[in-house]
């Protein structure tokens, strides 16, 4: 019945019955085992983080056996190419990296593998975006000066050219000011 399928195997008997014949009846029993097909029920998603932080990329996979390989590259259509690198003891659900680098950026997939009767799948690639820590460079500096004047503060930050900027006062966002530029016109003694 369902019951013993479900349960992963069944014992088929095959008897024959020939009750006038000469022979009498034989029999002979084979097992049947059944095997859980892998499916990825939670792909992998695109990560991003700061260098040197950790980050993951995982899967939940059902399946009888299950392995795992990580590789770094494209999949195509849920198909493992060749052309990609194997990532040497990346054989669990997780990919993890104690310490993003910017080298990890890039793309990633799995090939979960099952019961050896059991097709491979491989999952959806997806990016790890590792970005650089945001240093400054040059501080803005503080200054005096007499109300009505124009007073200009300045920040440098790296990586240049991949920043935005906010300026604040007392913590609150100065509307419009998102520029590495914070210029003040006839200040006053509010400001």
């Amino acid at each position: 019945g369902n019951g013993d399928i479900n349960a992963g195997s069944v014992t088929l008997t095959f008897t024959t019955d020939d009750p006038a014949g000469p022979c009498g009846p034989v029999s002979a029993s084979m097992t049947l085992t059944i095997r859980k097909a892998v499916i990825i029920t939670t792909q992998p998603a695109n990560t991003g983080v700061c260098a040197s932080l950790p980050a993951s990329l995982s899967v939940v996979a059902v399946g009888d056996n299950l392995t795992y390989q990580w590789y770094k590259g494209t999949s195509s259509s849920g198909t493992a190419l060749t052309n990609n690198a194997n990532i040497s003891g990346a054989q669990s659900a997780t990919l993890q990296f104690s310490q993003a680098a910017l080298a990890d950026g890039g793309s990633y997939y799995l090939v979960v593998s099952g019961d050896a009767v059991c097709s491979p799948v491989t999952s959806n690639s997806v990016t790890l975006n590792v970005d650089a820590a945001i240093t400054i460079t040059t501080q803005p500096l503080s200054q005096t000066v007499c109300t009505g004047s124009d007073v200009t503060f300045t920040i440098a930050a790296e990586p240049a050219g991949d920043l935005t900027y906010q300026w604040r006062k007392n913590g609150a966002n100065i509307s419009g000011q998102t520029t590495n530029t914070l210029t003040l016109t006839n200040v006053a003694l509010g400001d």
